[in-house]
């Protein structure tokens, strides 16, 4: 296993309102912060999240445990030590390809929680080999398109089957995701 570097583990942000958020890998001993997170959740944002009206212990059941291997990533975002968000990407058939997804607790989605966890998934699939990152979602997710907008990737969108949408974008930094992450840090500060 390709273990990220240590300046990987653990990162300290500033969401898009200057408030600190602390980014990190899941650990086994989160599990009640998670559940309190999709507690918190709308069942609409659980949809979206899961594709499918989805309970609080659904939502638990699909939540992969706390892997951090070559094939899976789970990190949290917190802040005040409660977690408000969670992104995990998923190795796919095509070992350079993962798909993303995000969960953002409704109280902080806007604040650049989601893209925050996606700057800080990037690097650790780049360093396990993965060179794309795929994400789909329900076209009725309109925070999903802003999430990869504001990233700064190049984005190539597509739609699927069934109301499905699809974002995918190499992971290799192109100046418009270097732009998108200066201005961000300059805005929070």
């Amino acid at each position: 296993m390709t273990k990220p570097t240590d300046d990987q583990d653990d990162q300290l942000v500033r969401l898009a309102d200057g408030t600190t958020a602390h980014i990190r890998p899941l650990r086994a001993d989160d599990r009640e912060q998670v559940r309190a997170l999709y507690e918190a959740s709308s069942e609409w944002d659980r949809y979206l999240r899961f594709f499918s009206p989805t309970s609080v212990d659904g939502a638990m059941r699909l939540t992969p445990p706390p892997e951090d291997d070559d094939e899976h990533c789970l990190l949290a975002a917190e802040v005040a030590g409660r977690i408000v968000g969670l992104g995990q990407y998923d190795v796919t058939e095509d070992d350079e390809v993962a798909e993303v997804a995000f969960m953002v607790d409704a109280a902080h989605q806007g604040r650049g929680v989601a893209t925050l966890l996606l700057e800080a998934l990037a690097p650790r699939a780049v360093v396990r080999g993965i060179r794309r990152f795929r994400a789909l979602f329900l076209r009725e997710n309109q925070h999903m398109p802003d999430v990869f907008a504001h990233a700064g990737f190049d984005i190539r969108w597509s739609c699927e089957d069934l109301g499905v949408a699809a974002a995918e974008f190499d992971l290799a930094p192109v100046p418009a995701w270097v732009d998108e992450h200066e201005r961000r840090e300059r805005l929070a500060q």
